[in-house]
């Protein structure tokens, strides 16, 4: 353990890394697997491939940046 955290060490190539993401439905740490075809949540029980997930996640940038530019035109400064 280091700084008073558990290492998770991958079976694949033992260097103690977990791929990690923000779960969409609860914003916890979900873990994506070693092969980067699934994500999943601990937490609330969030699954998804990989591909899916990226969607999920670039339809919530898009949306952030379209809230960000209707902001910014109704007040610049």
């Amino acid at each position: 353990m280091q700084g008073g955290k558990k290492q998770i060490f991958s079976a694949a190539d033992n260097t103690g890394v977990v791929l990690e993401a923000k779960c969409p439905r609860c914003a916890r740490k979900a873990h994506v697997d070693d092969d980067m075809e699934n994500v999943k949540c601990a937490s609330c029980g969030y699954s998804a491939t990989y591909d899916e997930y990226i969607e999920v996640m670039k339809g919530r940038a898009v949306m952030m940046a379209d809230d960000f530019q209707m902001n910014w035109d109704k007040n610049p400064f």
